[in-house]
């Protein structure tokens, strides 16, 4: 299985990364309650509600690394043309935020002989 690198996107009207009802109903869990971006609250959730629901071989919560300014610009400006209009009006990678998260692609699906 290969390796996804999910970089923070940020959306161009700007947003909450949880609603005021959201973080009531999170509230118990700070780490989630509290997250400043989708992609650690997502790790947040599967850490403390999900890893106790399904048995953590059913769970990739992805490896957190960082990355540079550098490197989320270079990316943004390589990726840019690949995708959709509407999806390059509605968000651009947030060069600010520097961790992103390693995960295994999913997408890919391996048959059987």
């Amino acid at each position: 299985v290969g390796k996804v690198l999910r970089i923070q996107k940020v959306a161009k009207g700007g947003s909450l990364v949880l609603s005021d009802h959201e973080r009531l109903m999170w509230k118990d869990i700070g780490e989630l309650a509290e997250s400043t971006s989708k992609d650690v609250a997502a790790t947040a959730f599967i850490d403390h509600v999900m890893r106790n629901l399904l048995d953590s071989k059913h769970i990739d919560a992805g490896i957190l690394v960082h990355v540079s300014k550098e490197f989320l610009e270079a990316v943004g400006g390589n990726i840019k043309s690949q995708r959709p209009p509407w999806r390059v009006d509605a968000s651009k990678i947030d060069v600010l935020c520097e961790p992103a998260f390693l995960i295994s692609d999913h997408s890919i699906i391996i048959g059987k002989g």
